[in-house]
């Protein structure tokens, strides 16, 4: 053993070893490796088999398109194709889409700063 190193004492024998070396049982306890050995010996049941790799299927992601509600101005989207009825915070009938909303608000501002341009 280094020196520094910690040292943990084994729940079942009671040797100090290395703390790195030392495993946990199913009820928590830590042994060291020559008991967990003991208690758990390795089977040919449980030897490791390599299978082949994970593979994760991803799903496509859709394509969403934002709403505004023009009474409460909660912002939300949905599956592009799909028309909301209502405001999912509201309840109110009264949506834009976000896209129509934004221009509407550019060209008012460009609207606002050429009449403030012109006085």
């Amino acid at each position: 053993m280094k020196s520094g190193e910690l040292l943990l004492r084994c729940k079942i024998c009671g040797n100090l070893v290395a703390a790195k070396t030392m495993h946990y049982t199913p009820d928590f306890k830590l042994i060291c490796d020559d008991c967990y050995k003991k208690l758990f010996p390795p089977s040919k049941s449980q030897s490791i088999t390599v299978k082949k790799p994970l593979t994760l299927k991803v799903k496509e992601k859709q394509s969403r398109e934002w709403w505004i509600c023009n009474f409460c101005n909660y912002k939300f989207s949905v599956k592009q194709g799909k028309t909301p009825l209502k405001c999912p915070m509201c309840g109110r009938s009264n949506l834009e889409k976000l896209e129509t909303f934004t221009e509407k608000l550019v060209q008012e501002a460009i609207t606002y700063d050429q009449e403030f341009d012109e006085n």
